[in-house]
């Protein structure tokens, strides 16, 4: 039996993609090994029964604890309102030396533990996995998979690291992109971008697409926030953040009625979305719902009519298939997304919804009000309903099941 070593630098919890990836190799009865970060206690060591994980402490795992994710947006407005403890949790200095010590720390766990599991293939999820994934196939003569989730230079990452780190990623990347045996990105006009960046002959696509699930519609919305039935609702799951269009969605709505809308996600701008929503004399009729567990995911969303993603402009937004506008279709729901390439693709070809200029305001609008209507929102959520194999992970499963044999 094989054995496959997947890094990635984050704890596997919520990260659906190598979840999908590990599964699948397990089903085709490799031994898999996920080695992933241990921020705090208490983390499973198996999923789904095959698969072994190995956690590597970090330097911050040493005082972290699991944070109760109910609790979060509370904390927050917390740590807002005193100054002195923000001081002290943002200061530079600290920020910086906890980073690299974390940095450290894990970068010396995985590469010995990736050295001890012996594998016949090392998966290596991103670029801050790359180094160790590259050293360990060296020194097991092992094979080599990179898996780039995003475009590096263009993620939050990389753009909120320091000019010293931001240096060596480019050097690393440009003299590590062609030792793998095979380089896989999430789109297509991602692989095209990689492939004339690199000179690289061939750059594979797997999608971050969701298992297939005949989901059935919900009520799981409309019994929380007490939504009357005919009321459709809008609903936008992921990061809660300014720059996934969260306030334009706010902006839109308000001028649209008997509609209600969900935000579901955590992040930076919880609080300013209460806050916004609250000034705006919303609350009857927007929503904002703490994270679930991935699990609960399209369950929840099932309890919507459209989805929606209006991403500001950056050239990994623009390059991707939003993972979430794809768990919109295995949802079975209506869409209004970016006119982005990749996105645009999907929505327009299959009928699903509308796609918007995410700056365009009365275009946002208009093309609500056309989804939401009876017969059009009806025709969508079927459209979506019927390609969800399509879009499924059993698909590029397929795909991926041939590139680990080059």
């Amino acid at each position: 039996m094989k054995k496959i070593s997947i890094l990635v630098w984050n704890d596997f919890t919520h990260d659906k993609r190598v979840k999908n990836i590990s599964i699948s190799f397990s089903k085709q009865e490799y031994d898999v090994t996920v080695i992933a970060a241990k921020p705090y206690k208490g983390l499973s060591i198996s999923e789904n029964g095959k698969v072994r994980i190995r956690r590597i402490p970090q330097f911050s795992s040493l005082y972290s604890k699991k944070k109760n994710i109910s609790s979060v947006s509370k904390m927050t407005k917390k740590i807002q309102k005193r100054s002195i403890f923000r001081f002290i949790k943002n200061n530079k200095i600290r920020l910086y030396i906890t980073s690299f010590l974390n940095w450290l720390s894990f970068n010396l766990g995985l590469f010995f533990v990736g050295i001890f599991t012996n594998p016949d293939i090392v998966y290596a999820n991103d670029l801050d996995t790359l180094t160790v994934g590259y050293c360990v196939s060296r020194i097991c003569k092992a094979k080599l998979i990179f898996d780039s989730h995003e475009l590096w230079f263009f993620g939050s990452k990389y753009l909120n690291s320091s000019k010293i780190r931001q240096s060596m990623w480019r050097f690393l990347q440009k003299n590590l992109i062609n030792k793998p045996n095979a380089v896989i990105v999430t789109t297509d006009t991602r692989a095209e971008f990689i492939e004339k960046q690199y000179s690289l002959e061939k750059v594979y696509t797997i999608r971050n697409c969701s298992s297939y699930e005949a989901i059935k519609p919900t009520t799981l919305f409309r019994d929380e926030f007490h939504i009357q039935q005919n009321i459709p609702i809008l609903v936008y799951h992921g990061a809660i953040t300014e720059i996934r269009g969260i306030f334009t969605i706010v902006d839109a709505v308000k001028n649209i009625k008997n509609i209600a809308v969900v935000f579901m996600g955590l992040g930076s701008d919880i609080v300013n979305l209460r806050e916004y929503i609250a000034e705006n004399n919303l609350e009857d009729r927007m929503f904002v719902k703490d994270a679930v567990s991935p699990d609960e995911v399209l369950d929840y969303i099932a309890s919507a009519d459209v989805g929606i993603q209006l991403f500001h402009y950056t050239f990994n937004h623009y390059t991707v298939i939003s993972n979430k506008l794809l768990e919109c279709i295995m949802a079975g729901l209506a869409i209004v997304a970016n006119n982005y390439p990749e996105m645009k693709k999907i929505v327009e070809n299959e009928e699903l919804g509308k796609v918007v200029d995410y700056r365009n305001i009365d275009e946002i609008i208009s093309a609500i009000k056309n989804v939401i209507k009876m017969e059009n929102l009806e025709k969508y959520k079927n459209n979506s309903r019927n390609i969800r194999k399509k879009y499924s992970w059993e698909i590029d499963e397929n795909k991926l099941m041939e590139i680990i044999k080059l």
